[in-house]
């Protein structure tokens, strides 16, 4: 399942450079493993249109660390975290390996 979500510009720019492997949110969506989190750039008044998708590795429960109905998302991209066309994703998903899973 495909999930788009709103990313504030500073955690969108982040994903891009590599620094943030792992998006903390509500888990309202039923997240999962081999999801993917469409983000959307948002500077706080409008979304620029700046895009990329993550693949979901793995999610943890973060009720044990006081967070009840949060969970921590590990995150991976095609080719190493570049901005991603809507057509690099689909290329990716019908590839076999491309999130550079076995």
């Amino acid at each position: 399942m495909n999930h788009v979500l709103k990313s504030c510009r500073s955690a969108f720019e982040a994903f891009l450079d590599r620094s943030k492997p792992v998006e903390i949110r509500r888990n309202d969506r039923d997240y999962r493993v081999d999801d993917t989190l469409t983000l959307c750039e948002w500077n706080g008044f409008w979304f620029t249109g700046r895009t990329t998708t993550v693949l979901v590795l793995s999610v943890f429960d973060l009720t044990c660390a006081g967070l009840a109905g949060f969970v921590a998302i590990k995150t991976t991209t095609p080719d190493g975290y570049r901005e991603n066309t809507p057509e690099d994703i689909e290329k990716a998903r019908r590839k076999p390996g491309a999130w550079g899973l076995s």
